[in-house]
């Protein structure tokens, strides 16, 4: 049995910011200003949607333990709160990434990243 404290303290650390490594292209070449922003930008972004894709499984395992009779009515309810409020906070803070990417032109370049990271060749 899933006590609900104990899912909680899951969903709260699969919460914590990690910072990913500075980006540099195949051949070691350092991107531009703008590239890297954007690509900071963009990993930002993945992280929060990682950590959103972490809360929502820890959710769905919440709700597996409420169909198979493990946890309460009441248990899963107030899991079901506390998820709710999470998942409201890192969808407004990822829209305001996004916003902000957009607003500075990280989605308005046309060259694919596959050829700004050199991942293949141009044609």
């Amino acid at each position: 049995m899933i006590r609900p404290t104990i899912l909680l303290l899951l969903m709260l650390s699969a919460c914590v910011n990690h910072t990913p490594p500075p980006v540099l292209t195949r051949s070691a070449h350092q991107l531009t200003e703008f590239e890297q922003y954007c690509m900071e930008m963009f990993r930002n972004i993945l992280a929060v949607q990682d950590e959103r894709d972490a809360n929502n499984n820890i959710m769905n395992e919440v709700n597996d333990s409420y169909t198979r009779e493990e946890i309460s009515r009441d248990d899963h309810k107030a899991f079901f709160d506390k998820w709710k409020v999470v998942e409201i906070q890192m969808r407004d803070k990822v829209t305001l990434m996004y916003d902000e990417a957009y607003d500075n032109g990280c989605f308005s370049h046309t060259t694919p990243a596959s050829h700004v990271l050199r991942w293949r060749k141009i044609k």
